[in-house]
């Protein structure tokens, strides 16, 4: 019997070990033009008054106590925290000082996160929309799979389960675009994002990248319905994810890293 076909965003597997997005693969625009423009002109800019601006400070025994109400909480950068019908949802979660595979070198955070990992509530998901270093942080993860009352369940694209086995996380399970699973209740989603992967100058496109839906399940007495789209540049997968799942109560969509758009067009939206 013939097999079945791939899907397209399998189609160089085969050949290189890279996924493709669903309509087409990024440019590959000139890293160097970017971090010489970055270096001769200073940006990205700082605000006009610095980084040093009121920071809002959650209620953080009201939030560990919630298992009632809705509630969204900032973190930082991709990573947020969601309470949905009782159950806690961390997105990206990154709290390390850097986003890079060294301590003491790599991207800065200029603000310090919204929660620390000591003021979170007890997390029931953690939903990685891929691998790269500001989305995928090694000591966050390991903190997390050692939290008290036991590992939450970790949600991650193809291909990811292998680094998170080799970081001690056992609970975990990889999703493919449009598989679905469950998880605390919760009926979950993985969605194709237009971007890429990777942690090394060596593996690109080797795992999968991608957004996450999440729903309460059919029936359920306060329906809600939130979309996580990762990292993405504009591109129809918007309107197939939309036409497929209809409304949503909550969009979550990453707009930071869009200038300069030559550079940052195909895989950042912008706001």
């Amino acid at each position: 019997m013939p097999s079945e076909p791939q899907p397209l965003h399998h189609a160089k597997r085969t050949s290189s070990g890279e996924f493709e997005n669903d309509y087409g693969n990024l440019p590959r625009e000139s890293v160097w033009k970017w971090r010489w423009e970055r270096w001769t002109q200073g940006l990205p800019k700082p605000p006009a008054n610095g980084y040093d601006f009121p920071m809002a400070h959650p209620d953080v025994a009201w939030l560990k106590a919630n298992r009632r109400v809705d509630t969204l909480t900032w973190i930082g950068h991709a990573s947020a925290l969601l309470q949905i019908n009782g159950v806690n949802i961390l997105c990206d979660p990154i709290f390390s000082e850097r986003a890079s595979p060294l301590s003491f070198a790599g991207p800065k955070r200029k603000t310090p996160p919204g929660l620390t990992l000591d003021q979170l509530p007890h997390i029931d998901v953690v939903l990685i929309s891929h691998n790269h270093y500001d989305h995928l942080d090694k000591p966050t993860i390991e903190a997390l799979n050692t939290q008290a009352g036991g590992p939450p369940r970790f949600l991650v694209p193809l291909g990811v389960k292998a680094w998170m086995n080799e970081t001690g996380v056992t609970n975990v399970e990889e999703l493919d675009w449009s598989d679905e699973t469950h998880a605390s209740g919760l009926d979950i989603w993985f969605v194709p994002s237009q971007h890429w992967s990777a942690r090394t100058p060596f593996d690109r496109a080797e795992t999968l990248w991608g957004g996450w839906v999440v729903k309460t399940p059919a029936g359920a007495a306060h329906p809600y319905s939130f979309y996580f789209a990762g990292d993405t540049g504009y591109s129809p997968d918007f309107r197939d994810i939309g036409a497929r799942f209809g409304g949503f109560d909550l969009a979550l969509i990453p707009i930071g890293a869009y200038a300069p758009r030559w550079f940052m067009h195909a895989q950042h939206v912008d706001p």
